[in-house]
């Protein structure tokens, strides 16, 4: 037994425990720490250098998404189709996201499907027109809603909505095409005792196609929808102001009322404006504001309120016989105005800085094709962007919010018909009358 400093009684086994280790215990002691140390300092060094690798991968793959953004525009020409071609005014083409299917009217109603890389035909679908009864031309509805319209020669229109599903990824993707009617597969008469028709425009709201049309007299907005239809009045609701995406084969907004019978016409109002020397019709968004482009380079804007349909302003956007064609951009508030000078314009209402209830349709920007006659504007589904071509196969594009010229470069050798762009903007389908190219 033996006492600490204190006096305190200590046992004997407590007092071996204070004594040294020998020289074997410490070495081995320090041979543990000594691994210890080397592991601890492993594991440091190697988070150290994973975390610096994780953050450079992260800047790696941040550089590699951005840098097509730094690249310049390139437009390659990777198909040419020259069994395809149409007149102005019959054109339509239409290309699905992947580029793996294209679809275009061909003669006498028939919607061809083929494939992007050699053109071949896939399939094809019969518009169902009168007998002895042709297409006078075409006319697209609104971007966002998809729709077309074939306008028939005995003032009755057919509405159809080319559609692509895909299924798989990658190599076994597979992509069919198809086409839809909205509202019926039967003609609906827009103009009585077969007038033709001069120019028309259409857009769905709410479930009801509103029909913008004139025959040379008089202009009129017409509404339409399938009988026992119970989504036709009252309030505007979101979908039909932002329109389904025509690549999603989505029809719920477009002919979405609930009934299930014949097309029926609902109302017809005839418009206070000289119908003489229209040029061009257009509905905007929800059909609030209705747009009368006239021969003499004058615009005529109607509002469409709880009150009536009455005109509210004429502007004038251009000399007369300047004009060459008109298209809205998407969202159907800016109005997209081709001269013949290779100007494209876009024109949208500004309210006045001393009140916010007078509004002024207003210059606000424009792009350049080249010194020739714009004949095609064709606006993206998805985005502000405008498609453009001229009289000699050039074919601008343009975007809207940043002002910017993407490219403009020379498709074809004559005169462009029609134009569609993918949703990804990976694939540009050019129609001329000298044939069809895939860029």
């Amino acid at each position: 037994m033996t006492t600490n400093t204190s006096g305190t009684a200590l046992p004997d086994d407590a007092n071996s425990l204070r004594q040294r280790p020998d020289a074997a215990a410490m070495a081995k002691l320090d041979k543990k720490r000594r691994v210890k140390d080397r592991v601890a300092n492993g594991l440091i060094a190697g988070g150290g250098i994973f975390v610096l690798l994780a953050i450079l991968a992260i800047f790696v793959y941040l550089l590699s998404e951005s840098w097509p953004l730094f690249k310049p525009t390139s437009v390659d020409r990777e198909h040419s189709y020259s069994q395809m071609s149409a007149p102005a005014g019959q054109s339509f083409v239409a290309l699905e996201d992947f580029n793996h299917l294209g679809l275009r009217l061909a003669d006498r109603g028939r919607i061809d499907f083929f494939r992007v890389s050699d053109g071949q035909t896939t399939g094809s679908v019969q518009l169902t027109l009168p007998e002895g009864v042709g297409i006078s031309h075409i006319q697209r509805g609104s971007a966002m809603q998809g729709m077309v319209g074939a306008v028939l020669g005995n003032g009755q229109l057919l509405v159809f909505k080319p559609q692509f599903d895909a299924t798989g990824v990658g190599a076994e993707r597979q992509v069919t095409a198809s086409v839809s009617y909205p509202y019926g597969e039967q003609p609906m008469t827009v103009l009585p005792a077969g007038k033709p028709i001069a120019q028309l425009d259409m857009q769905d709201v709410n479930g009801a196609l509103m029909v913008l049309v004139s025959d040379g007299r008089q202009l009129t907005l017409q509404k339409f929808a399938r009988q026992g239809s119970t989504n036709t009045s009252g309030g505007l609701s979101l979908d039909s102001v932002l329109g389904a995406d025509p690549a999603e084969g989505d029809d719920s907004s477009v002919g979405s009322g609930e009934g299930s019978g014949a097309i029926e016409q609902l109302s017809s109002v005839v418009l206070p404006v000289q119908a003489m020397d229209v040029q061009a019709l257009h509905i905007g968004q929800a059909a609030r504001w209705l747009y009368v482009v006239h021969q003499n380079g004058r615009v005529s804007i109607l509002n469409n309120g709880e009150d009536g349909i009455s005109l509210y302003e004429e502007a004038q956007v251009g000399e007369p016989g300047t004009i060459t064609t008109t298209a809205m951009l998407q969202g159907d508030i800016s109005l997209l105005v081709g001269t013949s000078t290779g100007e494209v314009q876009q024109w949208f209402p500004v309210r006045e800085k001393s009140t916010d209830q007078i509004k002024h349709l207003t210059l606000i920007r424009s792009f350049k094709v080249g010194n020739d006659p714009i004949t095609v504007i064709q606006a993206e589904s998805r985005r502000k962007g405008i498609l453009a071509g001229d009289s000699t196969g050039h074919v601008g594009y343009f975007y809207t919010t940043s002002d910017r010229t993407i490219d403009v470069a020379k498709m074809a050798d004559g005169p462009i018909t029609a134009l569609a762009l993918s949703n990804h903007s990976e694939g540009l389908l050019v129609e001329s009358t000298k044939g069809s190219s895939f860029y």
